[in-house]
């Protein structure tokens, strides 16, 4: 019997309600047709290659490759095959902080600026009131500003200096709000408390003594290993052909990529690491903290970080699944009665998924190598889940696949609303040749319009998925076109005029949930 002797009274009863829930259906894992299962989902949402990891009741009993590290030389993955894992990263820097707080030299409940001092938020009361653990439960009242992430930037205390640009759109503790930079901020922290960067504490205090000795932490270290999947994606120019209801455009050539550097904001999603050693990083979790006889980290502040901070909110789409919650790096997911940590991680070319059931004292590793990968991940994980707890399988691949209708008829209508209140037959105020220059930033950078061949191109950060011809619109709002994509969406470009009828001014809509980002006109 395990010892749950370490854990937090109110998440023992809620792990010991949902186990008594659903222990009439334990079973062991079985993987008969286990295989043939992860091919068809392989081939059902177009994924060039992927390695999957389970295991049971502490030991592994699945570790296994599908598909191709190299499509176009048709190289096999392997458990030993390298994948960037994204946003599961995040968990190496929760832990790093948890250590530390071990060794009294960090509290989760204290104020950011008491380790870090010159950290700074648009608002002064988060600026000083805001806590450790708020920053690892994504609660700081921050939306994602992703778009200002610039692998770039020099150092993570240049980075740092952003965030008071960044306005809050809703106060701390209020609101679950995903955001990279939350992360970036806490390797910050590691990097002053520990006195060494937080890249050097994860190799020293959690790669070595779990002899995770093929994991890295950087874009530059991954292509330097002989055993690592290419990254991918669906090549956009492919994509045209294909009729736009077809569910995740099965068949559309995947185009290989360049492995993504994210530079400073490494803390947020830069790990590379294969089976054989996220078997290890699992283990840990589902042996408190221990790991070959040595407490690398005490039970109990390691069970804070799976312990429930806030709500994530959302609908209630699925009666399996319940409202969840973020511990910190950590998902928790009532589902089907058991209490379900993970997380799941997207960096160009690859998603990734880690779980683990403690109750059960089993886990999961997911890793691929196609960028957007959500629905492969949910269907193959909550598969798996079903099947290491012995429940009846549920069909999660047809139920994405007969959501997809839906969401295609939601986007359609969201067109149509905006083509009908746009304002037709409407001329800019200025000749297009005023519009050009450079805007600036002072969190997102430089914004370039440069006017070619009577006509307006834009980029951000010269970045070159954000190169696009900008099309008039309406008024003084232009739109860039589909090539170019940036947060995922064509996006529309306002133009603002100064007390003297000069350009002065540009809107760009880099963050949904605040308003648009104004970049002034450089002179």
């Amino acid at each position: 019997m395990r010892n749950f002797k370490g854990l937090p009274a109110a998440v023992f009863c809620l792990m010991a309600l949902f186990s008594l829930q659903a222990a009439s259906s334990a079973a062991a894992f079985s993987t008969e047709n286990y295989k043939a299962f992860i091919k068809g989902e392989m081939k059902t949402w177009n994924v060039p290659g992927a390695a999957i990891l389970v295991i049971e009741d502490g030991k592994v009993v699945f570790s296994e490759g599908f598909g191709y590290k190299d499509v176009e030389k048709k190289t096999k993955v392997t458990p030993k095959t390298l994948f960037g894992i994204g946003s599961c990263s995040k968990a190496f820097v929760s832990l790093p902080i948890a250590m530390l707080v071990d060794e009294k030299k960090v509290d989760f409940d204290k104020p950011i600026r008491e380790y870090y001092p010159a950290f700074a938020l648009h608002d002064a009361y988060a600026t000083e009131y805001l806590t450790i653990r708020d920053l690892l439960s994504h609660r700081t009242g921050l939306p994602r500003y992703d778009t200002a992430i610039d692998p770039k930037d020099a150092s993570r205390d240049e980075a740092m200096k952003k965030l008071k640009y960044f306005k809050l759109n809703k106060g701390i503790r209020e609101r679950f709000q995903y955001c990279n930079f939350h992360y970036m901020a806490a390797g910050a922290v590691v990097d002053k408390v520990s006195g060494i960067t937080w890249e050097e504490f994860v190799l020293k205090r959690i790669f070595k003594p779990l002899n995770m000795k093929s994991s890295s932490l950087s874009s530059e270290a991954l292509k330097k290993s002989p055993d690592y999947a290419f990254p991918y994606k669906m090549d956009m120019e492919a994509l045209k052909k294909f009729p736009e209801n077809q569910a995740e455009y099965v068949g559309v050539p995947l185009k290989k990529i360049p492995v993504q550097n994210i530079g400073i904001y490494g803390p947020a999603g830069s790990i590379n690491s294969n089976l054989e050693d996220m078997a290890k990083w699992v283990m840990l979790h589902l042996n408190q903290g221990n790991a070959g006889g040595k407490q690398l980290v005490s039970s109990n502040a390691l069970t804070e970080l799976f312990t429930p901070q806030i709500l994530t909110g959302g609908p209630l789409k699925y009666e399996e699944i319940l409202p969840g919650s973020y511990g910190m790096a950590w998902m928790i997911t009532p589902y089907r009665g058991h209490y379900l940590v993970s997380h799941d991680g997207m960096i160009e070319g690859y998603t990734a998924h880690v779980g683990f059931i403690p109750g059960k004292n089993s886990g999961l590793v997911i890793l691929t190598n196609r960028a957007d990968n959500d629905e492969f991940i949910a269907s193959v994980s909550f598969s798996t889940y079903d099947r290491v707890l012995g429940l009846k399988e549920i069909s999660w691949s047809k139920r994405l696949i007969d959501e997809y209708p839906a969401a295609l008829a939601g986007l359609k209508k969201s067109r149509e609303t905006e083509e009908k209140n746009r304002k037709k037959d409407t001329k800019p105020s200025h000749a297009l040749a005023d519009y050009a220059g450079k805007y600036e930033h002072p969190a997102f950078g430089v914004a370039k319009i440069a006017f070619e061949n009577n006509n307006l191109m834009f980029s951000l950060r010269d970045i070159e998925a954000t190169i696009s011809p900008l099309k008039h619109y309406q008024y003084d709002t232009f739109k860039t076109s589909s090539k170019s994509i940036v947060g995922g969406f064509d996006m529309k470009v306002n133009f603002m005029m100064n007390e003297n009828g000069d350009i002065d001014r540009v809107l760009l809509p880099l963050e949904h949930a605040v308003d648009d980002i104004v970049f002034r006109k450089v002179k």
